[in-house]
């Protein structure tokens, strides 16, 4: 019989053990506003801690600021806010009903905002956990995108289990997916012949161009040395009989001459002009 009754009072007192215990309950003071930062400001602060802190899941009942309003004047929530000693926590325990005190200040150094945050045991009479957080930024927005992570530090540090880690697994911005770059254009249809015709075509053309050249100065060489001659011949004849037969002969080789000298110009203008043609229609399909 002994046995027995030793077990039900063994399963007896680990049933009540088996429970989950009940959570705790939180109030939230306004914060007090330091160095650069606006009342209004301060106060929407502490309304967004409040928000955080239903979010958490760590505590059963969270009175906001604003609520305070209704239960203690504004003088009694700076002495709260202030209170670090036995008798004002058991003082603020017995007008409020709550089990913890979130109290700070917000101000501006620089280029960033400072957070402090105490969160203040009234049944055991200790402060739980205290923090002080630099959030980069000199706008509003900072204190949007730096209250969660200091809010939850400050639950972790004072050793409450929350789940804002799924609430800010819910804020991070979903990655933004960069479109795949345009397929370059593809590079124009050449014949295999430009580039060779448009090289051959420009030789070609300097060539002619100088042959041309050589023509031009050989006929005009040539007329010079006829007229020259033919003065000498025509002022002083030795022999009228010689003197015809050698303006004959010059007079010949004079249209030799002259001929060769057109033919080596036109040979050269149509080389030119073929090799001229040729590299335009080549650079046009380039």
């Amino acid at each position: 019989m002994l046995v027995p009754s030793l077990v039900m009072l063994a399963l007896a007192a680990a049933a009540p053990a088996g429970q989950a215990a009940p959570l705790p309950s939180v109030a939230v003071f306004r914060l007090n506003p330091e160095f650069g930062v606006a009342q209004g400001v301060a106060n929407l602060m502490g309304e967004r801690i409040g928000t955080l802190l239903r979010d958490s899941g760590a505590f059963s009942r969270v009175v906001a600021s604003a609520d305070l309003e209704s239960l203690v004047d504004l003088e009694r929530q700076k002495q709260m806010a202030n209170c670090a000693g036995d008798s004002c926590i058991a003082e603020i325990a017995g007008v409020l009903g709550v089990d913890f005190l979130v109290a700070g200040s917000l101000g501006k150094l620089g280029g960033s905002f400072l957070i402090n945050l105490k969160l203040l045991d009234v049944r055991k009479s200790l402060t739980a956990a205290t923090i002080s957080e630099r959030l980069p930024g000199d706008t509003e927005e900072a204190l949007l995108d730096g209250s969660l992570p200091a809010v939850r530090k400050l639950l972790e540090r004072a050793g409450l289990k929350h789940a804002l880690k799924t609430v800010e697994t819910a804020l991070v911005a979903v990655p933004v997916v960069q479109p795949a770059a345009a397929p370059a254009a593809p590079a124009a249809d050449r014949p295999a012949w430009v580039f060779p015709v448009l090289g051959v075509g420009a030789g070609v053309a300097a060539f002619g161009g100088l042959v041309l050249l050589l023509g031009v100065v050989a006929g005009a060489a040539t007329a010079a040395f006829v007229g020259v001659n033919s003065v000498v011949f025509v002022n002083y004849p030795v022999d009228l009989g010689k003197g015809a037969q050698r303006s004959g002969m010059l007079y010949l080789a004079y249209g030799a001459l002259t001929a060769a000298s057109v033919a080596i110009a036109l040979l050269g203008l149509g080389l030119a002009a073929s090799g001229g043609v040729g590299a335009v229609v080549a650079a046009l399909k380039i």
